[in-house]
């Protein structure tokens, strides 16, 4: 699990935060490749 920052609550328009893009490994798993749906 990522860390969360809980500055990101607080985010409003008058009190921005800029996002920052965090590298990492996206799947993009189909239905039919869902192990979890597949014993369903």
């Amino acid at each position: 699990m990522e860390y969360y920052d809980r500055m990101y609550d607080r985010v409003s328009t008058r009190n921005e935060k800029p996002l920052q893009r965090i590298p990492r490994a996206i799947y993009n798993v189909t239905t039919t490749e869902d192990p979890v749906i597949q014993k369903v």
